[in-house]
């Protein structure tokens, strides 16, 4: 998706949910702050190192199932 796209879809949503736990940078979470959406993702890796309680919410993924009744949590 052209990033122009993705932007402007991305205006049109409440949340920026993003459940990677293996992508290491952290540059999609730091757009999702820029259009000003806050943020839901794992406390991995670069995505988590840019969370603040200003801006979101980390999820530590200590188990699958953790991690999703948390991340549903989180969303509510």
């Amino acid at each position: 998706m052209p990033r122009g796209e993705l932007l402007s879809n991305m205006e049109s949503h409440d949340v920026f949910l993003f459940p990677s736990l293996r992508y290491g940078g952290g540059a999609v979470v730091i757009e999702a702050m820029a259009a000003g959406k806050p943020v839901v993702c794992l406390d991995t890796g670069g995505p988590g190192m840019h969370i603040t309680d200003d801006w979101g919410f980390k999820i530590i993924p200590r188990s699958p199932r953790d991690a999703v009744l948390e991340l549903a949590s989180a969303l509510e």
